[in-house]
This record gives C-alpha cells, sequence and structure tokens, in this order.
C-alpha cells in the first residue's frame, strides 16, 4: 500500500535536481519558478468493459455521465529559453458515472408480457465513481512564444496517480444487488495541453487519458450464488486549470 512518507519521498527526489539546477540556472539565464492551481475536470469513461451475469453490454448499452470534478497542486518548473520541465504534488477528485440499461436478462427484472399498448418499463443500474488520489505529474513544455510578458506553451508527459481508499469509492443505485468495488492504488495517465501565462498568471487547458483500469474487483455485501458482476473501465477528463507562479 502507497503511505503518505513514500509520496514525500518521490516528491523530494524529483523536485531536488530542480532545485539545484535553478541555483546554477541564474548565471545562465534559465531560471526556476514555483506556484500553485486550481482547476476543474469533465470526466468520460473510456475503454469500457460491462459484464453482467456474463452479458456483455455493447455501446447502445450504457452510456457515460459526464461530473464535475476539481484539483489543486504545488507546482515546481525549471525554465530555459525553448522547453520547461514541470513536476507538481496535485490533489485531485475526479468523479465519473456510468448507466447501464439491466432489461432482458436479469431475472430480478423479467417481467411478463405487459398489456398491448402499454411500454414497457426499462430499468438502469447506475455507478457513480468518486476517486480521490494524490497525483504526481512529469511535464515537458515547449514555449511557442516566450517573450518577457505573454507566454504560450504545449507540455506532455504522464501523471502517476496514488489512490487514497479511505475516501474513494463507488455507489451503485439500481441493481438487484448491493455492491461494493475495490481500486487499484496505482494508476498512470498521459496528459497533453496548452498553457498561456501572462506575467505570473496562467490558464492551463488538459486532457488526460487513462492507461489503467481503474476497478481491481467489485464484490457482493452477501454473496449471492451465480451473480456476476465486472466493470471495468479507464478514466479520462478535461481539465481548465488556473494559477501563479513566482
Amino acid at each position: 500500500m502507497i503511505r503518505p512518507n513514500h509520496i514525500i519521498a518521490l516528491l523530494i527526489l524529483i523536485t531536488f535536481p530542480l532545485f539545484a539546477s535553478g541555483q546554477d540556472a541564474k548565471s545562465t539565464g534559465n531560471h526556476f519558478n514555483y506556484g500553485f492551481r486550481f482547476g476543474g475536470e469533465s470526466s468520460m469513461l473510456m475503454g469500457v468493459n460491462a459484464n453482467v451475469n456474463g452479458h456483455h453490454f455493447r455501446k447502445y448499452e450504457y452510456e457515460n455521465t459526464s461530473l464535475l470534478s476539481g484539483l489543486a497542486s504545488f507546482i515546481v518548473r525549471y525554465n530555459t529559453d525553448i522547453l520547461y520541465f514541470q513536476t507538481e504534488l496535485m490533489y485531485n477528485c475526479n468523479r465519473s458515472g456510468i448507466k447501464l440499461e439491466l432489461d432482458n436478462f436479469i431475472e430480478e427484472y423479467s417481467t411478463p408480457e405487459v398489456l398491448i399498448g402499454e411500454k414497457q418499463p426499462q430499468h438502469y443500474g447506475t455507478t457513480t465513481t468518486i476517486l480521490r488520489s494524490i497525483d504526481i505529474p512529469l511535464f515537458i513544455g515547449y514555449n511557442l512564444s516566450n517573450s518577457s510578458i505573454y507566454h504560450f506553451s504545449i507540455f506532455a508527459g504522464p501523471k502517476f496517480k496514488f489512490l487514497i481508499p479511505s475516501i474513494s469509492n463507488s455507489k451503485f443505485d439500481g441493481y438487484p444487488y448491493t455492491l461494493s468495488e475495490e481500486f487499484r492504488n496505482f494508476m498512470m495517465n498521459m496528459t497533453i495541453g496548452i498553457g498561456c501565462r501572462i506575467q505570473s498568471l496562467f490558464f492551463d487547458f488538459m486532457y488526460d487519458f487513462g492507461l489503467t483500469n481503474i476497478s481491481r474487483s467489485i464484490r457482493f455485501s452477501e454473496q449471492q450464488e451465480g451473480t456476476n458482476v465486472s466493470l471495468k473501465r479507464n478514466v479520462g477528463y478535461l481539465t481548465v486549470s488556473v494559477g501563479m507562479l513566482f
């Protein structure tokens, strides 16, 4: 299990070379910055593989629910004239949802034929997932414009996510079973983005591609024989953030 002291040690290992380089950079015209950012996210699921009692859901049988999330981070950046290298210690609260159509293959929802002209009701199972994590991105950026006042850049890099299990959960509604989910403690995303900086103020627009299936297993509070549920998915999200660099 990832412990907080492991995360702190990793951050020190990442940022120490940047601090050292920043001290040397004063004589070469390069510079070292620190700062913070706050942002909002809109999530979507990718690579969905949902099964209930052997039934594999096709795209028209499930629906993604976009939910707003948020983040806050401390930033360390080392700049050159053309490139910059950035890492962060980020707290991320990511919310995502999915709705599955449950008719025709779950016995509890099988109903006799209804009267002619009456529309048979549809039954859905919804899953709302909240993942709270400590994230450490490693970005490399390219300065498309780098004047003394205005900067415009593109950037990309991996993001390592360390889940906080005690405050992460999935809520299952509409299922004929009582379910709970266990998540992976470590996940990885790939981020691409564009940034605009005006003196100390900056705005970033990023998209994260989830590279890791977030689900380890789905369990029943009381075991029901012959019942099998799995919901594998990656989480991607679009982020808009604002921050300051000093």
